[in-house]
């Protein structure tokens, strides 16, 4: 059976080892296993499981339910900033900040008047 992970990562905040330092680790060693084309240690011929980063950036209205580390998942924060140095692919650059990141703006207005 083919096994698929939908979503990995390291959280860089939130919690106690959420820190870029443990999540650039985290992630250096996951590229080098996925790049080693090796499986597991109980199917080392096998090749490694088709693998899915999560996420891509952080996520600032994402549910704190669980705990302040859910919203920072992201290899990049919000505005489009590495977190820390990372190669995707072997041999590449390591990731480029966003520049001139505009938000719309807006306004909230409450009202009890329905």
């Amino acid at each position: 059976m083919e096994i698929v992970v939908s979503q990995i990562g390291w959280p860089t905040d939130g919690a106690a080892n959420a820190t870029s330092s443990t999540a650039e680790t985290f992630m250096k060693g996951l590229m080098e296993h996925l790049h080693s084309k090796s499986g597991t240690p109980l199917r080392p011929r096998d090749p490694p499981a088709e693998t899915y980063i999560f996420s891509l950036l952080d996520e600032d209205q994402r549910s704190i339910s669980t705990g302040n580390f859910e919203r920072h998942w992201g290899v990049f924060t919000f505005d489009g900033q590495a977190k820390y140095h990372f190669d995707f692919i072997q041999g590449s650059k390591n990731l480029v900040d966003a520049q001139n990141v505009e938000y719309p703006s807006f306004k909230v207005v409450c009202s009890e008047q329905q």
